[in-house]
């Protein structure tokens, strides 16, 4: 198989651009954790963790993929309330 210079290029475009996708997934989660939730059985309504994270300049669909991936990670819970608990 061969690989041109220009297929390389658009590979490692991609790459990068996913590094630094994931990066900013890995700030936003480090984000709730540490400054919102820092302690067991602390909780917060999901719409206030929202404000706040915008307040801190990330975007609300980053939030929301960042709480379902601390939720399935299991560090936090989604109350039926929407109200958000750190484990």
């Amino acid at each position: 198989m061969k690989i041109t210079s220009k297929s390389l290029k658009k590979l490692i475009r991609e790459m990068l651009l996913f590094e630094q996708q994931t990066a900013q997934e890995a700030a936003v989660e480090q984000y709730i954790s540490d400054e919102l939730l820092p302690k067991a059985k602390d909780g917060l309504p999901k719409e206030d963790i929202i404000e706040q994270g915008e307040g801190a300049g990330y975007r609300s669909e980053d939030i929301e993929a960042a709480l379902e991936a601390l939720e399935l990670s299991g560090t936090i819970e989604i109350g039926d309330d929407d109200v958000i608990v750190r484990l």
